[in-house]
């Protein structure tokens, strides 16, 4: 019985080692931390650990580097700080691609981060067994609860004085991209209703006019929107488009005019006009425009493939065919069709 008493307390002894010498054990952080005067005075293993927990694995690389930085190891310091602004950056990456509630998950990952601060870079740079002072957590708790505090603030703050236009014209973005320029109309209404003063709803709601073929609403838009913001160029020149979709030719012109005056280095802007000119025969202004246009942007296929056009009707059929294939070149395969008629 003697025996096995004996070897009961020599297994309960063994165990207890084990907890001692385990790096997380309260033991193991203690077991370095002295009172000597002469002793460095360093943010403990359990600061460190802590603090990685509670603020993020930034906040426990900072208290570390502070650590090195007392040691003269500098370069040491930053590279344990870029371990941890890579670390918390990758986490938050992570937990923000999840859809369901994280905290647990990131309770784990600032576990994980911390214990590779203090079971690789401590023992690494600081030494396993160094003995040392343990300095006041008193500034760094203050500055990282202040910290949180302030994220929290923002983040509530800007939850709950949120525009709830921008949902309706999120939505209707998303709707636009799919062509269902119907339903986008419907969201950016509400948007519009919720905010008046939303530049972007209105801009929005008379682009989807336009791809669904109603140029006189979207055209209501855009002189909408020039009350709000009278130098927007591309409010111009888009009307400028709907316009010349009902014939509005003089109307149409005005507003391309007025477009390349507040932007005249928007090649789209002039290439607009020269369509427009070659719609009501005015072949020698379509000509400039284009032209102007190909200098602003020579790699504008688009370009070259209306002055082409325009060549033409003047009768220029060689360099017609010179315009074919620039734009051919660039990209524009419309081109191989006229490049067959009128360059032989």
């Amino acid at each position: 019985m003697n025996s096995i008493h004996s070897e009961i307390e020599k297994q309960q002894e063994i165990s207890k080692q084990r907890v001692e010498d385990s790096d997380t054990s309260p033991n193991q952080w203690k077991k370095n931390v002295v009172d000597d005067p002469d002793a460095p005075q360093f943010y403990s293993e359990r600061a460190i650990y802590g603090f990685s927990i509670a603020f993020s694995v930034l906040f426990g690389s900072i208290l570390l580097a502070i650590n090195l930085k007392q040691t003269g190891k500098k370069a040491q310091a930053w590279s344990v700080v870029a371990f941890g602004i890579t670390y918390t950056a990758i986490q938050m990456f992570v937990l923000s691609s999840i859809e369901r509630n994280t905290t647990g998950l990131g309770f784990v990952a600032s576990m994980g981060g911390a214990l590779i601060l203090n079971h690789y870079f401590w023992k690494t740079y600081i030494g396993k067994d160094i003995k040392y002072r343990t300095k006041p957590i008193w500034i760094p708790l203050i500055v990282g609860i202040v910290i949180t505090a302030s994220i929290l603030f923002v983040y509530i703050y800007a939850d709950t004085h949120t525009n709830p236009a921008d949902e309706y014209c999120y939505t209707g973005l998303e709707k636009f991209k799919q062509n269902d320029f119907e339903g986008a109309v419907l969201d950016y209404d509400k948007a519009f209703e919720l905010d008046p003063a939303s530049t972007e709803a209105i801009y929005m709601r008379a682009l989807s006019k336009g791809n669904l073929g109603n140029a006189e609403g979207a055209i209501d838009d855009y002189t909408t929107l020039l009350k709000m913001v009278p130098n927007d160029a591309d409010a111009y020149c888009n009307r400028g488009d709907e316009r010349s979709k009902l014939k509005d030719y003089e109307g149409a012109l005005m507003d391309y005019e007025t477009a390349i005056k507040l932007d005249p280095k928007k090649s789209n802007y002039h290439i607009n006009l020269g369509v427009l000119y070659m719609n009501t025969k005015k072949l020698g202004a379509a000509d400039t425009a284009f032209t102007r246009a190909i200098e602003i942007d020579p790699t504008n296929g688009g370009a070259f493939y209306d002055r082409g056009l325009v060549k033409v009707e003047l009768g220029q059929n060689d360099l017609a065919c010179a315009d074919f294939k620039k734009a051919l070149a660039l990209g524009l395969k419309d081109a191989e069709g006229e490049i067959k008629e009128y360059c032989k």
